[in-house]
């Protein structure tokens, strides 16, 4: 933190500007206060976000893999990809995959492993 200032150090200073230095270095102390408790909710709402998806992420992978044991990444990305497209919820389950969405190239070689592998060593295009 910067040094403070000695103000009774200063010479030629009345009490008004005493208090008005008091009143802007309280001011000041406020404002810098009230930024750090607001970067520290930030981080703690961006932490509970990053929780949430992942819940809910495993929730649908176990749902998935409960009704087709066969999950690839492809999947799991596509399904991150509508995600993020529709915001979540029924709405993206339901959403109609767009002729203009750009394609999604997984490579399972470079990508992360498939949980299930299904002996298909190429390229997955999803559209």
């Amino acid at each position: 933190m910067a040094r403070k200032r000695k103000l009774e150090a200063a010479p030629g200073l009345d009490e008004a500007d005493r208090t008005l230095h008091s009143a802007f270095g309280d001011a000041a102390s406020s404002v810098s206060r009230l930024y750090s408790q607001a970067m520290a909710q930030q981080r703690h709402a961006s932490r509970a976000g990053e929780l949430h998806a992942l819940e809910k992420l495993s929730q649908w992978i176990l749902r998935r893999r409960a009704e087709e044991p066969t999950l690839t990444v492809a999947d799991i990305m596509a399904h991150i990809q509508c995600e993020m497209e529709y915001g979540g919820g029924r709405d993206a389950q339901a959403a109609p995959r767009s002729a203009h969405r750009h394609p999604l190239v997984v490579d399972p070689e470079t990508a992360f492993k498939p949980l299930q592998t299904s002996g298909v060593n190429q390229k997955t295009i999803l559209y």
